[in-house]
Order: C-alpha cells, then sequence, then structure tokens
C-alpha cells in the first residue's frame, strides 16, 4: 500500500509543475523518449541477427549516494537473454478463461470425483475432529495454557482467561454439532456463469462459485472478477499456506527442489500445459494446523517456524525462447493491495500465468489467472538497445523508478526508527512484457528488461536486528523498454 500511495503522490508532484492537462478517456502508449518507441515499433523491420543479443552473463555494482532518502542500491545480478534471432512485437486482447480450461484443471485435480455446494460450511470432517480435540484437551488438561498462563487465581488483567475458556467451549460445542449432522451438500457443476461480479455503491464484490469434493477436503473456486477470470483449487487438509512468499535456500522445505519441479511439470503436462515455461520459484510457509479463530491458544504456531512449500509459476510460451516475464507488481493474486481504486488509470489484467503450490504430498494448490490471445504481429523484428546504454539507463534513472516503493517509509513511521533502505537487484531478465497500444483498447507485447530484486528496510535498531523485508517475490523495481529504453510501469501498461 505505501508503494503505491508513495507512487501515486509522486505522479500528482510531476503533474502539478506542468499545465493541467485533460485526464485521457482511453488507454495510451505515453511516446516518453520524442517517438522513438512508435519508430521502432511501426518502422521498418529489423534485419535478423547473425548472432543471439550480447549481454554479459552477470553484473556487480553499487549504486549509492541518494542520501535524502538513505538508499543504497546493491546489484549483484545474474543477467538471462533468448538465443532467438529475432524480436518481433505482437498485437494482444484480452480472452477470458474458457469453462473448458478450466474444467480440465477441476477434472486433473478433483480426479473426476462429483462436486458440491454445501453453503456455509467450509470446512472437512478431519477438522472439525482436530478442533473438538484441540479443546478438548484445553479444557481438561491441568497442563494447559488455559490453566497455566491465563487461570483467573493467577491474575488475568486482560480476561484471557474467560476469553480462551470461552473460545474452547464454543469450538467444542460447533465441532460436536457439525460431526453429528449428516452432509447436506447439494450436487452441482462450477461454472464462470455462477461466479458474478458485481457492485454495491463504490464497493466491489465477487460472489465466486465455490464447490468442495463429498468429503471436503478439496475445494474449487471460480471468480470472475475485473482482473480476468481465476480458477483456484486447493486441497483442505489444514495445511494452510500463508501470503508470505519468498525463497531462503537455508529454510526447511517439505521436499528437495528439484522433486518440486518434476511434480510441477508433472501437473502442468496433465493440465495440458506443457509448452509452457517456468518462469518463477517462491515459497509459501505452511501452518500444519490452522485454526483461525483460535490462533492465540497457542495452534499453528509460527509461519517462521513452519516448513514451507514452493510456489511454482508458468507463463505461456510465445515466440521461440523468448519468455513472457512473470511479475508480482499487477498480480493482484499475490498483491491484494493493487486495485483500481487504489489507481489513477485501469490496472491491466492478472498476468496470464499457472501458480503452483508444492508440498510433500504433491500439488497442494493451482491458481489460474486471466488470458490474452494474439491477435496479429505488428513488426517482425524490432532493434534492441545495446546493453551497455541499458546499464547506463539503470545508473541514471534507477533511483527515480523506485522511489515510490521507499520514499514515504520515514513519514510514516515518525518514531524515528528508520536507518536506511536497501534494495538487492538479484536477476535482470530480457523477454515480453505487456504494454497498453496507443488509441486502442488492446494491448501490445514488447521486448523489455525486467530487474528483479528485494527490499530491505533496516530500522535503528541494535545490531543483531533483522532487517525488514517489504517485498513479494517475483517483484520488478525496474522495467525498461528495450527499443527506446523508457520506463514501463507495469501496474499501468505504459
Amino acid at each position: 500500500m505505501k508503494r503505491i500511495i508513495a507512487f501515486i503522490l509522486f505522479v500528482l508532484m510531476v503533474l502539478g509543475c506542468c499545465a493541467c492537462q485533460p485526464t485521457p478517456k482511453e488507454p495510451v502508449v505515453i511516446s516518453k523518449n520524442d517517438g522513438k518507441l512508435e519508430a521502432g515499433i511501426y518502422g521498418t523491420p529489423a534485419p535478423q541477427l547473425t548472432e543471439p543479443y550480447s549481454a554479459p552473463d552477470t553484473w556487480t555494482e553499487t549504486l549509492d549516494g541518494m542520501d535524502d532518502y538513505k538508499l543504497k542500491i546493491n546489484i549483484d545480478a545474474t543477467i538471462s537473454t533468448p538465443k532467438s534471432l529475432s524480436y518481433p512485437v505482437f498485437r494482444v486482447e484480452k480472452s477470458e478463461l474458457s469453462q473448458d480450461e478450466a474444467d480440465k484443471i477441476i477434472q486433473y485435480f478433483t480426479n473426476g470425483e462429483t462436486l458440491y455446494d454445501y453453503g456455509d460450511r467450509m470446512q472437512s470432517d478431519a477438522y472439525y475432529k482436530a478442533l473438538l480435540k484441540v479443546c478438548e484437551d484445553m479444557l481438561d488438561n491441568p497442563d494447559s495454557i488455559l490453566y497455566t498462563e491465563y487461570i483467573a487465581d493467577k491474575g488475568d488483567p486482560q480476561g484471557l482467561y474467560d476469553a480462551c475458556k470461552g473460545a474452547c467451549e464454543h469450538g467444542r460445542e460447533t465441532a460436536l454439532e457439525v460431526l453429528m449432522m449428516p452432509k447436506n451438500g447439494i450436487e452441482t457443476v462450477p461454472t464462470f456463469e455462477k461466479a458474478v461480479l458485481h457492485r454495491v455503491n463504490a464497493d466491489m464484490y465477487i460472489d465466486g462459485c465455490s464447490v468442495y469434493t463429498y468429503e471436503l477436503d478439496k475445494n474449487v473456486f471460480l471468480a470472475n472478477t475485473e482482473g480476468g477470470r481465476k480458477v483456484t483449487c486447493t486441497l483442505n487438509d489444514m495445511k494452510t499456506p500463508t501470503a508470505t512468499r519468498a525463497f531462503n535456500p537455508e529454510r526447511e522445505y517439505l521436499l528437495p527442489l528439484d522433486e518440486a519441479k518434476t511434480i510441477a511439470d508433472t501437473a502442468m503436462r496433465d493440465m495440458g500445459y506443457d509448452k509452457w515455461n517456468l518462469v518463477d520459484i517462491s515459497t509459501q510457509n505452511i501452518y500444519t494446523e490452522n485454526f483461525a479463530n483460535y490462533t492465540y491458544l497457542g495452534i499453528g504456531g509460527s509461519a517462521w517456524k513452519s516448513p514451507a512449500a514452493y510456489i511454482i509459476t508458468y507463463t505461456k510460451d510465445i515466440y521461440e525462447d523468448i519468455p513472457l516475464l512473470y511479475y508480482s507488481n499487477s498480480d493482484r493474486e499475490y498483491n491484494d493491495e493493487l486495485s483500481q481504486e487504489n489507481s489513477y488509470a485501469p490496472p491491466l489484467d492478472f498476468p496470464p500465468a499457472v501458480h503452483l503450490t508444492i508440498t510433500d504430498e504433491g500439488v497442494h494448490r493451482i491458481i489460474r489467472c486471466s488470458d490474452f490471445k494474439i491477435s496479429g504481429m505488428i513488426n517482425n523484428n524490432v532493434p534492441l538497445l545495446p546493453f551497455e546504454k541499458i546499464q547506463g539507463i539503470v545508473r541514471d534513472k534507477m533511483f527515480l523508478s523506485t522511489n515510490y516503493s521507499f520514499s514515504l517509509y520515514r513519514e510514516q513511521n515518525p518514531d524515528g526508527d528508520f536507518s536506511h533502505t536497501e534494495i538487492d537487484i538479484t536477476d535482470i531478465r530480457l523477454g515480453y512484457v505487456q504494454i497498453r497500444e496507443k488509441y486502442s483498447g488492446s494491448t501490445m507485447l514488447i521486448p523489455a528488461w525486467c530487474l528483479y530484486g528485494r527490499q530491505f528496510d533496516y530500522l535503528d535498531r541494535e545490531a543483531d536486528y533483522n532487517p525488514k523485508t517489504k517485498t513479494e517475490h517475483g517483484f520488478v523495481f525496474m522495467c525498461i523498454n528495450a527499443i527506446d529504453g523508457s520506463i514501463i510501469d507495469l501496474t499501468q501498461g505504459y
């Protein structure tokens, strides 16, 4: 949220220095380099390369000097370039995720089991049996925290004993009631037509279509949102992934990465996505027992102590080995701060992607969001700037382009505990990104450079204090148009 708010303020500040201009009524590609972009895209195709685009394998450099914001940027990055000898520009149009494609995902995940609408019930019998055991142990065991930490005669000024006891009694009653009731699910088939998007006043509500297998051990959710159609299939087994996304080789994982990749590749092939490209690997923490309303009883433990599962992300194949780059900047699946209300222009749709969460038991979750279709080729080979010029743009404009990511941190932390910010750039990739096409409702795929990394905010605390990490995995701190060198805002598409 801070990142987006700061970016909006930055844009308003720039606009305030210029004469007022009418707001465009339709999306446009901003000509940031005196028409160079249009000339490159719509001009005469460049000759085919005789050798693949050349760039070094790595780049190590420190950009320091923005003392006003106490910012340092550390570049220690691997550089990835395709082997293609040409870089076409494509026109793409939004394409709704088809019901047939959704059905294939559901069929793979449920193995053809009948699906049911269970109304307000969202947990399996296994969940309620575990909840019953936890609550009974808490109430009946004199060594439980109810009697050792919250007991009234030891002093309970905050009323934790009554709250804990009441929660346990309510949990026990709820579990017993549900377990005694017959399953009254209505057999159904999930469709996008049942997942309607509607608004009440200025607020957006999404009526998702959520169904379960008979034992409620698998959940299928279809959504029809402003960001595009989406399918989510999840094991309903008390192993609940959190939203934290990172990748740390020193963490405890549920299985080796190579095994997770094999499971993910097999699943993609079985669902008909065998030509899609693996573009990102991150992780989610896994709670082995997660009772949302009872966490203060000590159930489930800390997310940081829980083992992690892999999130393996794929994007669709476009042209030869040039990847469609993934970026969490505009992925509202993993960044719920992104919305039209928080933006000065309608954001692009969800990035067309498949996210697989892999545990030691196999595929724990599948998320398939959005889509587009290629409607034509605008230019079969555009010229790219030499990488030396890309490096110069990074050195000249990196501080400006990352300004919205950190500039309000001190203002929103007035206690004075802010020390400095460091941004570590670890990956630099050349591939396709979406931008809006001028005077058109469609978008284009153009070659661009994405700089991936992590942001760390250091606080004025003890020397051994760990820095606070702010950014999602897969976040792009700078996206450079490979044709004209302009900076692309990935949340807006220009």
